[in-house]
């Protein structure tokens, strides 16, 4: 199912709040428009594709502050900032904790447009990842303890006979524990099962990656 991006404009300013919302509704967004961060916190963060336009002068309240709680409670949403003139500087602390894009007032709103685009995409591409985090930790949870023991060690870089050393245990052992690891990883190669082993980061502390 294909679902309506959503925006959410946390704006002070009561003409801009209605600007943007026209413009963006428009644009077949669904807009959700706060005044002020203590109303943002309590609000469900939507499931579907969604930007954070953040002034950064909330009257009192520096929306900069939302931008470290948001990133504190890892709710992983694209953030673009929107600067006064005399707040560009503040812009620069925005980017550094992981601000998209920041615009100084006032601005083109088909500008504006693109980089939420951009925002867009970046949370499609962060949340497939975390999607793909989620199975593969689950999958590793399914694995017996011996059957980790041996995928982390071959992921490590050691060769079966030399795993079957490290645990003590036959070389047809090995291979059975490695081949049940492959399967409920779901690895099709060998080169999948590493690349899982990275996401999960997980890895024998004793032995040099030997592709490093």
């Amino acid at each position: 199912m294909e679902y309506s991006p959503h925006i959410i404009i946390v704006d002070d300013d009561e003409e801009i709040r209605d600007s943007l919302d026209s413009f963006f509704r428009s644009k077949n967004f669904i807009v959700h428009l706060f005044s002020d961060p203590e109303e943002f916190l309590l609000f469900k963060i939507p499931d579907e594709p969604v930007c954070l336009l953040l002034d950064i002068k909330l009257g009192k309240k520096n929306g900069l502050d939302l931008q470290d709680t948001i990133n504190e409670a890892d709710l992983h949403i694209p953030v673009i900032i929107m600067s006064g003139h005399g707040t560009i500087p503040l812009s620069v602390r925005g980017i550094k904790a992981g601000a998209i894009d920041f615009f100084t007032k006032p601005f083109s709103h088909n500008t504006l447009l693109k980089s939420v685009h951009e925002a867009l995409d970046l949370w499609k591409s962060q949340n497939k990842n975390i999607e793909l985090q989620k199975r593969i930790k689950n999958k590793y949870s399914s694995l017996s303890e011996r059957e980790k023991e041996v995928m982390i060690l071959a992921t490590s870089g050691l060769m079966n006979k030399q795993i079957a050393d490290r645990l003590n245990l036959s070389l047809i052992s090995i291979k059975t524990h490695r081949a049940h690891a492959m399967k409920k990883m779901g690895a099709r190669s060998f080169a999948d099962l590493v690349h899982y082993a990275e996401i999960l980061e997980i890895r024998d502390p004793l032995i040099k990656r030997y592709n490093s």
